[in-house]
């Protein structure tokens, strides 16, 4: 396929014909999929491939848009992040259909949504969904009541199926909270089995700076890649002071090696901060917080990585 030898061609040379021939070709290739009803297993890399090169040639996003035209609906989960229903990228309904798998049943969307979340993106925030539930479970071996701020919660999925996995003896006791009262309603639907353990609060993650309880372990994952770097070193001394001695602080940041970045950013307007681990390890040390030790970990995929500050 032509594109594929182009798109190589120009990572090397900056040819002007060259270029504007991998971007028709690109776009040609993923007309004839939408028009098709969306890629196979075999199309998914050269799918990735094309997005890279129409990323590469500043190709206008109109006609991306325009090419993707049939699927930019709600039922579609590009199509929904497309839209924005909610007036903002990675809400709670996009977590959950992240989180479920879902697929449409409309024959020229499904395969669309399969595509998603082969994605290597969608793969990261399931995992870090186990990563989180993980860190509860360890919490909730010490047998002592263990208080936990879940900051930017969304559904919090993550929090129901923890409990649920622990069959209401859990000691961990999880604050949730979210600026959407959608969200909290959602979550807190969704975990009313288990409201002896889990309470709801709507506040922005600057607003704790009036809140006096401490908790063992403060989370937050998916909320600061949306910050620039001086709301990122505000927000951590913020919450910092909420970590009680021996507690944790873990943050959530998608790396800067995230593979699904052009098909987001062009199709989804989704953009974040992607940040390496050497960044987040220099961001904590500007915000000048006494750190018993920081290390920064990731889910499978290396592309979630979360900064792990442990407080003395």
């Amino acid at each position: 396929m032509y594109f594929l030898r182009s798109f190589r061609i120009t990572k090397l040379i900056h040819d002007t014909d060259e270029r504007k021939m991998m971007m028709n070709n690109s776009l040609t290739f993923l007309e004839e999929l939408v028009e098709s009803g969306g890629p196979h297993v075999e199309d998914y890399e050269n799918v990735r491939i094309a997005f890279d090169a129409l990323h590469a040639t500043n190709t206008p996003k109109e006609l991306i848009h325009q090419t993707f035209l049939p699927t930019l609906l709600v039922d579609c989960i590009h199509g929904y992040g497309n839209l924005k229903p909610h007036g903002y990228s990675g809400d709670f309904e996009m977590m959950e259909r992240i989180y479920s798998n879902y697929v449409s049943t409309h024959p020229n969307l499904a395969r669309w949504d399969l595509y998603f979340h082969a994605q290597t993106a969608p793969c990261a925030v399931r995992n870090r969904k186990t990563f989180f539930k993980n860190t509860l479970e360890k919490l909730d071996a010490n047998k002592r009541e263990k208080h936990v701020l879940n900051i930017g919660c969304g559904p919090s999925r993550d929090v129901y199926e923890f409990m649920q996995d622990s069959i209401n003896s859990s000691n961990v006791l999880v604050t949730n909270v979210d600026y959407d009262l959608k969200a909290l309603a959602y979550a807190t639907s969704l975990c009313k089995p288990y409201l002896q353990n889990c309470k709801f609060r709507r506040a922005n993650a600057l607003n704790f700076v009036t809140m006096d309880e401490q908790f063992d372990l403060v989370w937050s994952a998916g909320l600061f890649d949306y910050f620039k770097d001086r709301l990122f070193v505000k927000s951590v001394q913020i919450l910092w002071k909420h970590v009680r001695p021996g507690g944790s602080m873990i943050i959530g940041n998608f790396g800067d090696n995230n593979p699904s970045r052009s098909y987001m950013e062009l199709l989804g307007n989704w953009f974040l901060f992607h940040r390496s681990k050497s960044e987040l390890l220099r961001l904590i040390d500007l915000s000048e917080i006494e750190c018993e030790s920081v290390e920064v970990q990731s889910e499978p995929t290396g592309v979630n990585l979360f900064l792990v500050a442990n407080k003395l």
